[in-house]
């Protein structure tokens, strides 16, 4: 599941490059899925203290950008988005590599 959903994040915000306001969409929900899955994780005690604080940065550093991803600046910061969405993926494996 990991790196199916890493597969279609990187091909469809690929497949866009000349429509930049469809690939912060794209990646910001992207985001969002990852976001709600690891969130559950957390309910369930899942997640160690440090990937709390790994998935803290990420909200901290895309909630702005996906708050309002039709801005100029929200363009701009499309590979923050992106980063963060691995970043998630990664702490997602990380608990289901563990468990």
């Amino acid at each position: 599941m990991y790196r199916a959903l890493l597969l279609v994040v990187l091909l469809t915000v690929g497949c866009a490059p000349h429509q930049p306001l469809v690939a912060v969409g794209v990646a910001c929900d992207s985001y969002a899925s990852s976001l709600r899955v690891v969130a559950g994780m957390n309910e369930r005690g899942r997640l160690s203290p440090s990937q709390v604080r790994a998935v803290d940065g990420v909200v901290a550093m895309v909630s702005p950008i996906c708050s309002n991803p039709s801005s100029p600046t929200a363009v701009e910061a499309l590979d923050k988005v992106e980063e963060g969405v691995k970043a998630l993926l990664r702490v997602r494996g990380d608990v289901d590599a563990n468990s």
